[in-house]
């Protein structure tokens, strides 16, 4: 595929990669992201009928392979680049959307009934979306700086999140009826978008400029911060995921319901990001890294605690969305600060990508593992839940309070 591709001639061109194709190709991809990352629990409980404790092992497997994909990927293109002069990280981009749309069609295939196909669409699709963002996100933020980089992260915030929202709104339609049908449709969206890829260059942009420029020493200090609560924010996510068919189901909901319920954290996470692409007071602030934090834990708290205690009715499923809006604002708070600063410090390399994903891939393991132990040790998974809640809730409080060192004020940057 890569060599149908027209070639630019300069394989490293100072300028960025167009920003409509990559917003395109990454919503498109992220249609993939919401369905198989975030609710592969929903298909897994209606086609295969998936407990609790099965999709948590699912959730660690899935977590696993993809910080093994985010870790692997730039070494990988570095030693492949040595034996291979015609690898490009535009042709690794071509043969990543190949292998996601075949990995998506093995549950539909004649005779995958069971839920080994399940596991092996996992085991594929994880590692591969793992190594395919941090080579995104290069492209995305190479030749880009200050406010053009800004509003380009912020701009494909909104992109990614309204897909993965838009992914859980087309499942709530066919869940109950064709369910493997999500499946084969996200094969094809991922083969689609390889005709996108005649608009990247052959290599990310370098970061780079003539111009000189000073990373603020705010940043430096905030970055550890984020990526501290980055995956944290995805600990709670992915312990909360597995459970939401559960929650659903105890608050009176059906599958199709269900699913449209679970999209408003997504929902109210693109708001924030809009708010944060439009409005850059936030950068270099203390505290918006406490703030994400509490809407972070309090959000996961209202959600777990809903259909617990107050079960089957209105007020259960008004608390659910109020928690899940809560939720979603928190991680859109830290997720968007966490990217905007580990791609301006990190000189938008794939490694730096890489860091990011591997901690997201961090908090997609710990987060079904402390459910897993949790549902293992009482067997009664909302003690479980309460308990992991708490314990959620002061982690929150310890990481967003540890300050970070003192910097002086953001310089004066193109505005």
């Amino acid at each position: 595929m890569g060599s149908d591709l027209p070639q630019r001639p300069d394989a490293t061109p100072a300028g960025p990669t167009p920003l409509a194709p990559l917003l395109v190709f990454g919503f498109v991809n992220s249609l993939g992201t919401g369905a198989v990352t975030n609710g592969v629990y929903f298909l897994t409980r209606e086609i295969y009928r998936f407990g609790d404790a099965t999709n948590y092992v699912l959730g660690i497997v899935m977590g696993v392979s993809y910080i093994a994909g985010a870790v692997a990927i730039g070494p990988a293109i570095d030693r492949l680049a040595d034996r291979l002069p015609g690898v490009t990280h535009r042709r690794i981009l071509a043969m990543l959307m190949i292998v996601l749309g075949g990995a998506c069609t093995i549950p539909s295939l004649g005779g995958a009934s069971g839920p080994w196909a399940a596991w092996a669409t996992v085991l594929i699709y994880g590692p591969v979306t793992g190594a395919l963002w941090p080579i995104f996100e290069s492209y995305l933020a190479g030749g880009r700086r200050d406010r053009p980089l800004r509003k380009t992260i912020g701009r494909f915030n909104i992109t990614w999140a309204l897909a993965v929202a838009a992914s859980f709104w087309g499942m709530s339609a066919v869940i109950e009826h064709a369910p493997k049908w999500v499946f084969l449709g996200l094969g094809l969206v991922h083969i689609a978008s390889l005709v996108l890829l005649r608009w990247f260059p052959p290599e990310p942009p370098t970061h780079r400029s003539d111009s000189p420029h000073e990373t603020p020493s705010s940043y430096l200090a905030l970055l550890p911060v984020f990526q501290r609560l980055l995956p944290l924010s995805y600990i709670a996510l992915s312990a909360l995921s597995p459970f939401l068919p559960t929650a659903m189901a105890r608050v009176g909901l059906d599958a199709g319901q269900a699913v449209l319920l679970a999209s408003v954290w997504m929902t109210a996470r693109v708001g924030v990001f809009a708010v944060m692409q439009s409005w850059h007071g936030w950068r270099g602030q203390r505290w918006l890294a406490p703030s994400g934090a509490a809407l972070l834990g309090l959000g996961f708290l209202l959600a777990i605690v809903a259909p617990s205690v107050l079960g089957e009715g209105a007020i259960g499923v008004a608390m659910m969305v109020l928690g899940l809006a809560c939720f979603g604002a928190g991680m859109g708070v830290i997720y968007c600060a966490a990217l905007y600063y580990a791609m301006t410090v990190g000189e938008a390399a794939v490694d730096a990508g890489g860091t990011h994903e591997a901690l997201i891939g961090l908090g997609y393991t710990a987060g079904p593992l402390i459910m897993l132990l949790g549902t293992l040790a009482d067997r009664e998974i909302s003690g479980a839940f309460e308990f992991t809640s708490g314990g959620l809730l002061v982690l929150c409080a310890g990481l967003a309070c540890i300050p970070p060192r003192r910097g002086r004020a953001p310089t004066n940057e193109s505005r």
